[in-house]
C-alpha cells in the first residue's frame, strides 16, 4: 500500500494541474515513490489542453497513474458529441491522443480503491447512479466487480447521457445480459437507459441514493455539489442535510442512505468556473489501486495495440499528430507522444513559482476518509 491522491476535473487548466502535480511532490514526468495517481477524467476542457496531456503522457507508462475518461475526453472515442459555448473546443491533436490512450488500454472508465481499512470505493467520472448499478450492473455489492463491469460494458451505455443533454432516467428496466444492437441507439429506445457514469449530475445521484444506501463508497468529479460558495442548484433540498462540503478543498461528502451507508465524495473543484483556483487532490494514506477489467484491455503484455505494430509510427484520427506505440515492461502497451508534427511542446517544466507544497493540506486533515 501507498498513497493514493485522487484528482478532480482539470479542464484543460495546465497551470492549475502542474500546481497540484508539484505540491504532491511531483517533478516533470515522474511520480515520487509510493504514489499512485487516479485522474477522474475531463483532463480536456478547451484551455492548454495540449500542455495537460503532455504532463500526463510521460507518467501513464509507469503504471502509476491511472486516467479515467469523461465526458470532454470521449468525443472521440465514441462518447456523447457535444458543444460549449461558454469553455470553447478542445485541442484536436489532445483529443487523437487520449483516444490512443483508451485503444491502448491506458484510459478507463472505473477504477478501485482498498484503504487500509478494507474499504473499497469505485471511482468514476460522474459517479454511479442507483438505476445504472440495477439495470447495467446487476446491483452487484462487490465494488471490485463494479468497476470491472463499467469497464467491460460497450461504450454507448457507459455514455448514456442524462439530464445535461436532455434526456431523463428510464421509467423501466433494461436487459443488459445481452450485446447491444447499435441499431437500438436512437430515439426513444436510447432514453430507456439509466444515465452512465460519464455523465450523470449531482440530482441523478445523490436522488437515487437518498433512501437507499450506495452499495460502496464512491469518489467522482464531473460535477460540483458546492458551486460559487454555495449548494448547487441541481442538489436535491432534501439531500443536503446529510451532505458536508470542505470549502478549502472545494471537495463534497454525501452519506447515502440519509447518513446510514457509505460516502459520495465529488472531487470536482470547478476550474473552469473559477480558474484562479487551486485543484487539490483528495488524498487516501494506506491505499492501493486497482483496476479490473471484464473485457479485452487491456493487451497481455508485449501485445501490440491493434493495428499498429510495436515502435511503428501511428497517425491519429485527424492526421496532424504522430505517435508513437511501443511496449511498456510489465504493464502491456503504452502510448507516447512524439508531439505533433511541427508543434513543439510549451510546457517544459513545472515553473517553481508555482509550487503550493504549503498549500495543501496533510493527507490526515483531507476530507473525512471513504471507509
Amino acid at each position: 500500500m501507498g498513497t493514493v491522491a485522487i484528482i478532480g476535473d482539470v479542464g484543460g487548466h495546465a497551470n492549475q494541474l502542474a500546481r497540484c502535480l508539484t505540491a504532491l511532490g511531483a517533478s516533470p514526468g515522474s511520480l515520487p515513490d509510493g504514489l499512485t495517481v487516479v485522474q477522474v477524467g475531463d483532463l480536456l476542457g478547451g484551455v492548454d489542453d495540449w500542455d495537460v496531456v503532455q504532463m500526463v503522457s510521460p507518467l501513464l507508462g509507469s503504471g502509476r497513474w491511472i486516467q479515467l475518461l469523461g465526458n470532454w475526453d470521449s468525443r472521440v472515442v465514441g462518447g456523447c458529441p457535444f458543444t460549449s459555448p461558454r469553455r470553447g473546443e478542445p485541442d484536436a491533436d489532445a483529443e487523437d491522443l487520449i483516444a490512443l490512450w483508451h485503444y491502448g488500454g491506458l484510459a478507463h472508465h472505473a477504477a478501485a480503491v482498498t484503504t487500509q481499512s478494507g474499504a473499497t470505493a469505485v471511482v468514476t467520472h460522474a459517479g454511479i447512479t442507483a438505476p445504472f448499478w440495477r439495470q447495467a450492473l446487476g446491483g452487484t455489492p462487490d465494488p471490485v466487480r463494479a468497476a470491472a463491469r463499467i469497464n467491460a460494458l460497450p461504450l454507448d451505455i457507459v455514455h448514456q447521457p442524462g439530464r445535461m443533454l436532455g434526456f431523463v432516467e428510464p421509467p423501466v428496466n433494461v436487459d443488459f445480459g445481452c450485446p447491444d444492437d447499435p441499431d437500438e441507439f436512437v430515439g426513444q429506445q436510447r432514453r430507456r437507459r439509466a444515465v452512465g457514469p460519464i455523465w450523470a449530475d449531482t440530482e441523478e445521484l445523490w436522488s437515487g441514493w437518498l433512501d437507499a444506501p450506495s452499495p460502496w463508497p464512491q469518489v467522482h468529479g464531473h460535477t460540483s455539489a458546492w458551486f460559487r460558495n454555495a449548494w448547487s442548484e441541481y442538489v436535491p433540498r432534501n439531500a443536503v442535510p446529510y451532505a458536508t462540503r470542505d470549502t478549502k478543498l472545494r471537495h463534497t461528502r454525501y452519506v447515502s442512505g440519509r447518513g446510514s451507508g457509505p460516502p459520495i465524495i465529488g472531487v470536482d473543484c470547478s476550474v473552469w468556473a473559477a480558474p484562479g483556483c487551486v485543484l487539490y487532490p483528495l488524498v487516501i494514506p494506506n491505499a492501493h489501486v486497482v483496476i479490473p477489467n471484464d473485457g479485452p484491455w487491456p493487451p497481455p503484455n508485449g501485445s501490440p495495440v491493434p493495428g499498429a505494430a510495436p515502435s511503428s509510427p501511428r497517425h491519429c484520427k485527424r492526421s496532424r499528430t504522430t505517435c508513437k506505440v511501443v511496449e511498456a515492461q510489465g504493464s502491456g502497451c503504452a502510448v507516447l507522444a512524439t508531439g505533433a508534427e511541427g508543434r513543439p511542446t510549451r510546457l517544459n517544466g513545472y515553473p517553481s513559482s508555482l509550487a503550493i507544497r504549503a498549500g495543501v493540506r496533510s493527507a490526515a486533515s483531507a476530507i473525512a476518509p471513504i471507509g
